[in-house]
């Protein structure tokens, strides 16, 4: 019974840590995207690239649907992450 226990302890845990790693992936991408959308406003800006180029470039680096509220679900309540298969 206790090696059980021990072992569904285990896979929670495991679990968790891959939950916090995708927490910080979709953190570490969402940070990215933030910064290109910022990059491509200031190209514009400067007449690097045309309005027409920057909404293309939005096109291809649309976000997930959801992603952005399961983050901050996620960072509001740590202890209840779960694995999710992508």
């Amino acid at each position: 019974m206790l090696d059980q226990q021990e072992a569904t302890l285990a896979k929670n845990r495991a679990q968790l840590r891959q939950a916090e790693a995708n927490l910080a992936r979709d953190i570490a991408q969402e940070q990215y995207a933030i910064a290109q959308a910022n990059r491509y406003v200031k190209l514009t800006q400067e007449g690097v690239i045309s309005r027409a180029e920057r909404a293309g470039a939005r096109q291809c680096r649309r976000p997930v649907p959801g992603r952005q509220r399961r983050q901050s679900r996620d960072r509001e309540r740590p202890g209840e992450m779960v694995a999710t298969r992508r």
